[in-house]
């Protein structure tokens, strides 16, 4: 997918499904990598989407309201919906009161929907704790730094020169907004850097409070030798499909 243009996870079920199925024709065993549990889960459980409506001028109104007072009134009409949601998660709060306002339906009851007819993909699921977070933090920290070594900021600035933006997925990754940031002139490089790796330890702790909710998974400790981890991944595939 270009950087310029949005993605969506309904676009991501529709894509992923597509080859992970032509390969399973062909008797290919298919392996998942990644961290955005929003999207593996939709994967996994073959979400149908159902096409929710959009209200722009009702949006535009709702993000005029403050974050307490969104998240007030989504526990009052949709409590369910509130209790899975953080308070400053506006861009959230916003579509879930958007689609209650428009249908009368919460959106809980559209997800409902759109699992109907679905074909589930069985999987087993792998995780990587880290027993000390410090260790999980100076990994992160090095990452960042290996990205500016290989030249993060001269990716950023080809693509606005192409382009002249970024798709708004893009633009709202982490490493791409931080130092589109610096470039537009609003931070320092350094400053750009430490807010890198700081997003990116808050978006860690977000994906394992996430993945921890899921009681599939079985989890490995990431900070053991390599070979180790190997072998207990490999044992753990093996005893669930043979």
């Amino acid at each position: 997918v270009e950087p310029g243009e949005p993605y969506s996870v309904r676009q991501f079920v529709e894509d992923a499904r597509r080859i992970i199925d032509n390969l399973l024709e062909k008797n290919i065993t298919v392996i998942l990598t990644g961290g955005t549990g929003l999207y593996l889960d939709h994967l996994l459980s073959d979400t149908q989407f159902v096409d929710t409506p959009t209200d722009f001028e009702k949006r535009s109104q709702l993000m005029q309201m403050s974050g307490e007072d969104l998240y007030a009134r989504l526990k009052e009409v949709d409590p369910v919906s509130a209790g899975k949601l953080h308070i400053n998660d506006k861009k959230r709060i916003v579509r879930a009161l958007e689609i209650y306002d428009s249908t009368g339906k919460t959106i809980g009851q559209w997800n409902e929907e759109s699992h109907r007819d679905s074909r589930p993909l069985s999987a087993v699921q792998l995780g990587l704790k880290f027993e000390q977070r410090q260790t999980l933090y100076d990994r992160i920290d090095r990452r960042v730094d290996a990205m500016i070594e290989q030249g993060l900021e001269q990716e950023v600035r080809l693509l606005l020169g192409r382009d002249g933006f970024l798709g708004s997925t893009a633009a709202a990754a982490i490493g791409y907004k931080e130092m589109i940031a610096y470039i537009s002139g609003d931070c320092s490089l350094d400053k750009a850097i430490e807010q890198i790796k700081l997003n990116t330890r808050h978006y860690a702790k977000r994906q394992m409070t996430w993945f921890r909710r899921n009681k599939s998974i079985y989890w490995l400790n990431a900070e053991q030798p390599f070979d180790r981890l190997l072998e207990q991944a490999v044992m753990r595939v093996e005893e669930k499909t043979l």
